[in-house]
């Protein structure tokens, strides 16, 4: 934060587990980025294809891929595809498109150099346009789900054919299940970002899980464990009566990020469920009006598998720590000081542009 974007204004929200708070203060990128620069102009993003239904499903692809839930660090819609699947697709393909998709292999958490990595290849019209190799077993650092993107503006305007093929990597076991997620067809714009300016506050939305309001000073926690919060608070304007959506995290989030009822954006069951894409989120209306979005996650709840990155132009899912204590699988989620890491050195880069954080 800086003193010469002006006196911070802000909000607290606090219901159903769920604090809320947001100001102009500002926010976040990927945590492992040596960079954070962003292009001059800010791209935004509209799906005009979700691809998983009209993927192939058992009766029609050789190596029988299905749907469901796989984990690689948070549990994700998928199409899991065992090594060797072939699942071709037919496109017209739309101007200034480009097919977004993630790859992932769940594997058991234990370490095993023999174990073989799994090849994802894209192929369009038969060239290949992506690859990768992922061996959780050999490599912690792919014990993750990747977000990868192919353009195809080069194709615009006619059909072709895409082949989304998986492979073992190598002699030996598969390191695990693979499978694709998040497979769509996004139509790229392109806004003016808008500059920083005192006149235009920035705005920082905290989310903290599971916090009731009774813990934190300004509402009343003696002695206060929040000092920081609690000054955010005396400044600005303190909610006092709040009602959440719901009594969970992820329809409760997806009302704040959309600004409807669980009825209406659907997400109301369990784990597995993802935002429609149809919606529009505040990130989304946001980068309509050229301010610049960003996010950084540590909870798998709230992240790409769940579609709730949809409208932020940078998202960072920080990793789950995962270790054996007595035979058992421990997962630790990342520190609050790691969340603020991220986002003060996104910030250093970025903050000539206003943003939503």
């Amino acid at each position: 934060m800086t003193r010469d974007r002006g006196a911070i204004r802000g909000w607290a929200v606090v219901g159903g587990g769920l604090v809320l708070l947001a100001g102009a203060v500002a926010w976040w990128w990927e945590q492992r980025a040596a960079s954070f620069a962003l292009p001059g102009r800010l791209p935004v993003d509209r799906v005009v294809a979700e691809l998983a239904a009209a993927l192939p499903d058992s009766r029609q692809a050789p190596l029988a891929p299905r749907r469901g839930l796989l984990a690689s660090a948070g549990p994700r819609d998928a199409l899991i595809a065992p090594p060797g699947s072939r699942l071709p697709l037919r496109l017209r393909v739309p101007a200034e498109a480009v097919l977004a998709f993630s790859v992932g292999v769940e594997g058991d958490g234990a370490k095993d150099r023999r174990a073989a990595g799994v090849r994802f290849r894209v192929l369009v019209d038969g060239v290949e346009r992506f690859a990768r190799v992922v061996n959780p077993a050999a490599r912690r650092a792919d014990r993750v789900w990747f977000d990868e993107q192919v353009e195809l503006s080069g194709a615009a305007g006619r059909e072709v054919e895409i082949v989304f093929a998986t492979d073992v990597a190598g002699p030996g076991t598969p390191a695990g299940t693979p499978g694709w997620s998040g497979v769509r067809v996004v139509e790229r714009h392109w806004r003016a970002r808008q500059p920083a300016d005192p006149s235009t506050p920035n705005v920082l939305v905290l989310l903290v899980d599971t916090l009731r309001a009774d813990r934190l000073g300004c509402y009343g926690a003696v002695p206060s464990p929040s000092p920081t919060l609690d000054a955010l608070a005396a400044r600005g304007a303190l909610f006092e009566q709040n009602v959440a959506h719901a009594s969970w995290t992820m329809p409760s989030t997806a009302s704040i990020l959309t600004g409807l009822y669980p009825s209406a954006h659907g997400v109301t069951g369990d784990r597995g469920q993802t935002l429609r894409d149809d919606l529009v989120t505040l990130a989304e209306a946001a980068e309509e009006h050229g301010i610049t979005t960003v996010a950084v996650s540590t909870n798998p709840l709230v992240s790409r598998g769940t579609n709730f990155a949809q409208g932020f132009e940078t998202f960072v899912e920080l990793d789950i720590e995962t270790r054996r204590e007595g035979g058992e699988v421990v997962k630790t989620p990342a520190s609050a000081s790691a969340v603020n890491d991220v986002f003060l050195r996104w910030l250093r880069s970025n903050r000539a542009h206003r943003f939503l954080a």
